[in-house]
């Protein structure tokens, strides 16, 4: 019975991880490439943005304009991955943004609710 709780727990991980692999290498890839298309995809109905020009909670389509906007004045060079908590229901994605002329910290905070990963929070300082 042990053996079998460890496995199912173990098989649970594992497919937990893939998943969050899957979402960093997805994330970065958008924000290397100053995609805010992709990256609007995943977002809440409601998402909560600060950005060096936007704070607040704003619906998909006004945070995605102002991630736009972010692009359009800070064009990216490179992405990776910082740091990242996976949870069952939160997880959260810290990224490090290089731009011509800066590095921006990026946090991505993801709530997942019925299967569905949305991103909830996203913060560019």
């Amino acid at each position: 019975m042990k053996a079998i709780v460890l496995l199912l727990t173990s098989l649970f991980a594992a497919q937990l991880m893939a998943h969050s692999n899957d979402v960093s290498a997805q994330l970065i890839s958008a924000f290397q490439n100053g995609n805010s298309s992709d990256i609007a995809n995943k977002f809440a109905s409601t998402v909560y943005v600060a950005l060096p020009n936007v704070t607040g909670s704003k619906s998909k389509e006004e945070a995605k304009t102002a991630l736009e906007q972010f692009f359009k004045q800070n064009a990216p060079s490179t992405a990776s991955l910082v740091h990242q908590v996976v949870g069952t229901n939160k997880s959260l994605y810290i990224i490090s943004l290089q731009t011509k002329t800066k590095t921006y910290r990026v946090s991505v905070s993801m709530t997942t609710v019925n299967s569905v990963s949305s991103i909830s929070d996203l913060k560019i300082e």
